[in-house]
């Protein structure tokens, strides 16, 4: 709260505000402090709604115009290519699986050949 003022630091400050307005005035200061401080937080949380408020306003609304765009684009493509939505299945799949599976069984590992130790001696 106080950054790098330490607590030495803030004894001394309280003993020299107390020698100088002495003890009978001390709380009247400490809620007059109290009081600046928190009209202070005030005027600032203010100044931050009337900085931020509209922008907060605008981008409520942008997001909205693009969440309604994201909804009319996907409900478009699902009515126009509905065949890329669902699961493929029949004989485009099997063809599929058959050139993969005929893709590893072309070439077998060797481990005697592709042995790096046997290659070099």
């Amino acid at each position: 709260m106080f950054g790098s003022i330490g607590p030495t630091e803030l004894l001394v400050i309280f003993l020299i505000v107390l020698l100088v307005f002495g003890a009978d005035r001390l709380p009247e200061l400490a809620r007059g402090l109290g009081k600046g401080i928190r009209e202070f937080k005030k005027a600032t949380d203010e100044v931050k709604d009337e900085l931020i408020g509209p922008q907060r306003e605008i981008f409520s609304d942008l997001k909205h115009d693009l969440e309604s765009e994201h909804e009319s684009a996907r409900k478009l493509i699902e009515e126009e290519y509905p065949e890329n939505l669902e699961e493929k299945s029949g004989s485009e799949a099997d063809e599929k699986k058959e050139t993969l599976s005929g893709e590893t069984d072309k070439q077998p590992l060797n481990n005697e050949d592709q042995n790096p130790s046997k290659l070099a001696g």
